[in-house]
């Protein structure tokens, strides 16, 4: 339950504490990897910030995380949808180790979160893998 949980946040921050949450994104993106991972859903960045906001909380930045990758992420959600969907739980959590365990060291992918680490600071990423917002309790 999203919102009571976002009510608590609320609740066990001192005035002026600061919540920093980042959730999965696109909820079009979900597949094995979020059953595997206990992932209930995937968020869009906007209803995120609309429920922080009805819950109270000023939000200090909202962006997105993993931008450079998004496209080729993308696509391999589809295809893990489509190839994986029917496996039993058990199967999916063997092709998800496998998977980690094989792009986890990708050069690839550690230029391209590097590239976005040093630009994340002074620009806001319009979609991603991740929603990472900083919400503020007012005083």
């Amino acid at each position: 339950d999203d919102h009571t949980a976002l009510k608590e946040i609320y609740r066990i921050l001192k005035p002026r504490g600061i919540a920093h949450i980042e959730v999965p994104a696109d909820p079009a993106c979900f597949d094995l990897y979020d059953e595997v991972l206990m992932h209930f859903r995937r968020y869009r960045l906007k209803s995120l910030l609309a429920m922080a906001r009805k819950t109270g909380f000023v939000v200090r930045s909202a962006t997105h995380l993993g931008f450079l990758i998004y496209p080729g992420f993308r696509l391999v959600k589809f295809r893990n949808r489509m190839l994986y969907s029917a496996l039993p739980l058990i199967e999916k959590q063997a092709v998800v180790k496998r998977h980690i365990n094989s792009t986890g060291s990708s050069l690839a992918m550690q230029i391209a979160l590097g590239m976005e680490l040093n630009f994340g600071g002074s620009l806001r990423f319009p979609f991603g893998i991740r929603v990472v917002v900083k919400l503020c309790k007012p005083s």
